[in-house]
């Protein structure tokens, strides 16, 4: 793949220009060597207003490395969280950093959404006895167990009102999609685990979590270290998906 090429789906993932990712780069690798895993005063997950991780990786691909690594060297990796994306309901106790967490939220904010009005609020849930009364609200969905098993979990909240909805369409749940695959694919990236639940009763969920009424409650992941790791599940041919031009 083409630089060029390769900006066109940067830019589409990072939230950027080309020519600024360009631009950007120096001061991303000066931020990217001094970038700390200490704990911050302010909080464990205050995180600071800092490049997205992808942006990172960019800068850092367009810069003389010993391995030789390079822009198709990142578009590798992003292709390989891709691919080994998996639906993961079995959990380790290992715990997720903060690091990592940071990682995945900042991933998470760069989503695109309607008219960029970014109407998402994401909430981080490491207290047991919280995930379990959760674990009992999802009661009948299959990843009800993996939310009480993982040492993480991220539900992702939409507000309608900041959103479009032409046509009928109801453009808050797209942008919750876009937002959880970013969660979902960064998590992948760094060897983590993932699951997209989004059956549930939401009058069940909502006192659980203290979620005001204005916001919709659409997706939960637990977030850990897989225990057991599915196979890949059988893909639609391009032949049998794709149309040109016309259906």
């Amino acid at each position: 793949m083409g630089s060029d090429h390769f900006l066109a789906v940067f830019t589409t993932l990072s939230g950027t220009g080309a020519k600024n990712a360009r631009k950007w780069s120096d001061p991303i690798l000066a931020f990217s060597a001094k970038r700390t895993t200490a704990p911050d005063p302010r909080g464990a997950f205050f995180m600071p207003a800092r490049p997205s991780p992808l942006l990172i990786k960019y800068a850092q691909a367009r810069s003389p490395s010993e391995d030789g690594t390079g822009i198709q060297g990142v578009v590798d990796m992003t292709v390989e969280a891709i691919r080994k994306r998996r639906s993961v309901r079995k959990y380790e106790e290992t715990p997720v950093s903060d690091d990592q967490l940071s990682q995945i939220l900042e991933s998470a904010r760069y989503a695109a959404s309607w008219a960029n009005k970014q109407g998402w609020q994401i909430l981080v849930i490491k207290d047991a006895g919280i995930q379990a009364k959760l674990s009992e609200a999802l009661e009948g969905n299959p990843g009800s167990k993996a939310v009480s098993q993982a040492p993480v979990t991220i539900v992702v909240c939409m507000d309608p009102n900041e959103s479009g909805s032409p046509n009928d369409k109801q453009y808050f749940m797209t942008d919750a999609g876009i937002l959880m695959d970013h969660i979902m694919l960064q998590a992948a990236d760094l060897g983590l685990g993932t699951v997209f639940i989004g059956f549930f009763d939401e009058d069940k969920i909502r006192p659980v979590l203290g979620v005001p009424d204005q916001f919709r409650i659409v997706g939960i992941t637990p977030l850990g270290v897989p225990a057991k790791i599915p196979g890949e599940r059988p893909r639609n041919e391009l032949a049998d998906i794709v149309h040109w031009d016309k259906w």
